[in-house]
């Protein structure tokens, strides 16, 4: 006798309600301190302690639904790491720690609600239930209240930028899922517990500010000695340097032999010199060639930092110039970020 043996395979997935909050901070490098900002949300009074991480708190959005006598549960606990990613691929390490949360509402129904928990700050208002603690605190805190109608929920945090000392400016973004004991949320013991899921979107601006203190010179009358203008530079990012014969490029006279710039038909070349002291940069550049520089030789402790830098001119092949004869030369300079 045969037999026909039958497996059947079982799959069963549990759906964990998940809610969701959007973080969209920004840092600004002038700072030094790593301290990111939420830029969209409700504006909180929050405790002393929390004073250098005070921005806005975002919305958090419950999947779980309930009535007004409904009782809602948050919890925060410890801070949670995580990594963002640029689209040129830098690393942002940014660490997140969940500091409270707080409730409004458009009726006086019902309890004011508790809090519980290591906390410096706590509202039990029927129309506003909070609770805060402070920036380090790694003990759970708990805020429990009624629902009320049409609730509206904001999530109480600090952001930490743990490489703050060599991130690179840009556009970072990145999702995760708070895990139990980092922060958690819940309606009504009926209801499972929700994590809470977070989009994370964080901006570290690019700085590049150019600026010729005067923009005229005139050339040594004996050609002994280069006559230079100032250019101040404020950058966080590289940058590249270039100059046109004249405006719009192109040469009305053409080059000499060196490649510098005529000045009139049968005149003499105006030579350019560029040099950054604090570097030890000093080299003679060509019309319409990229000077290239890394940002590593202008910035100080991965900030912005203005170094001056100065323009030389001196005349070339000055034996074909006519006694007497003023020359004009209008060559055109374009810095150029690298971003």
């Amino acid at each position: 006798m045969k037999r026909l043996l039958m497996l059947i395979l079982l799959s069963y997935t549990h759906n964990v309600a998940a809610g969701y909050v959007n973080f969209n901070l920004k840092y600004d490098t002038t700072r030094g301190d790593g301290i990111a900002f939420e830029t969209i949300g409700r504006v909180e009074g929050t405790c002393a302690e929390n004073s250098l991480y005070n921005g806005k708190a975002p919305r958090f959005y419950p999947t779980q639904t309930g009535t007004a006598s409904y009782e809602f549960n948050f919890w925060a606990g410890i801070p949670r790491t995580v990594e963002l990613r640029s689209a040129q691929g830098d690393l942002l390490q940014l660490k997140i720690s969940a500091l409270g949360m707080s409730r409004t509402n458009g009726s006086n129904f019902g309890s004011t609600g508790s809090g519980t928990g290591p906390h410096c700050r706590v509202n039990r208002g029927s129309r506003y239930s909070a609770i805060e603690k402070a920036h380090g605190e790694l003990g759970e805190v708990k805020l429990s209240a009624w629902l009320q109608y049409s609730p509206a929920f904001y999530f109480i945090a600090s952001y930490e930028i743990l490489n703050n000392d060599s991130v690179a400016p840009g556009h970072y973004a990145g999702g995760f899922t708070f895990a139990n004991n980092e922060s958690k949320f819940k309606i009504h013991r009926d209801k499972p517990i929700e994590q809470i899921s977070a989009n994370v979107q964080l901006d570290i601006a690019h700085v590049f500010d150019v600026r010729f203190p005067y923009k005229a010179i005139s050339t040594d009358p004996k050609n002994e000695t280069w006559r230079e203008i100032p250019v101040d530079i404020r950058t966080n990012e590289g940058f590249k340097l270039l100059y046109h014969c004249k405006p719009g490029g192109g040469n009305d006279f053409g080059v000499n032999s060196d490649g510098f710039c005529n000045v009139a038909p049968s005149g003499p070349a105006l030579a350019v010199k560029l040099r950054f002291p604090h570097m030890g940069y000093e080299n003679e550049i060509k019309p319409d060639a990229w000077a290239l520089f890394n940002k590593d030789d202008f910035i100080s402790n991965n900030m912005a930092s203005q170094k001056r830098g100065f323009i030389g001119f001196k005349l070339k092949d000055t034996e074909s110039a006519a006694p007497g004869t003023v020359y004009i030369s209008n060559p055109q300079f374009i810095v150029e970020a690298d971003f």
